[in-house]
């Protein structure tokens, strides 16, 4: 189990409360990403909820190596960029310390998510591009797997 993570939300927080009961002897710490000049999609603006201060996705109000473990649930599809996405994870590295991890949880551009969603399903990103942007940033995909059909589970890691 972690002993200092950071969960990572865009604005919709449905995990830090879970992850706190899950991981009670953790220093925890949540941040939301929100930005609404970055996040331009109704949706993402409707669930925008009051609450944690936003954070800049690509300077992390975090030290170095601050944390052994980054929880992104769901959240940063939110970038649409490309560019602004890499440098989101270049800033994951940053604040992960060496041999920490990070979970990244999302659906993806597929078929099954193209089934539920329609064309809805262009606003989350493919699978080639999650693995890109992390190796962009320096990050070993340490594992990876179907958490449903429509979600899929990464496990980055800092190297040593």
């Amino acid at each position: 189990p972690p002993r200092r993570y950071v969960n990572i939300h865009a604005g919709l927080d449905e995990s830090s409360d879970k992850l706190r009961r899950l991981f009670p002897a953790a220093d925890a710490r949540t941040l939301n990403i929100f930005d609404a000049a970055r996040m331009v999609e109704s949706s993402i603006h409707r669930a925008h909820q009051a609450g944690d201060a936003p954070a800049d996705a690509l300077a992390l109000p975090l030290d170095d190596a601050n944390v052994d473990t980054a929880f992104v649930l769901m959240a940063a599809h939110e970038l649409r960029d490309p560019t602004d996405r890499r440098g989101f994870f270049r800033e994951l590295r940053r604040i992960v310390e060496p041999g920490g991890q990070i979970i990244l949880v999302e659906h993806l551009r597929d078929v099954a998510n193209f089934c539920a969603f329609g064309p809805g399903f262009t606003h989350f990103i493919s699978r080639r591009e999650w693995r890109a942007a992390a190796r962009d940033a320096g990050l070993d995909i340490a594992g990876e797997q179907s958490a449903t059909p429509f979600i899929r589970m990464f496990l980055l890691r800092r190297p040593s």
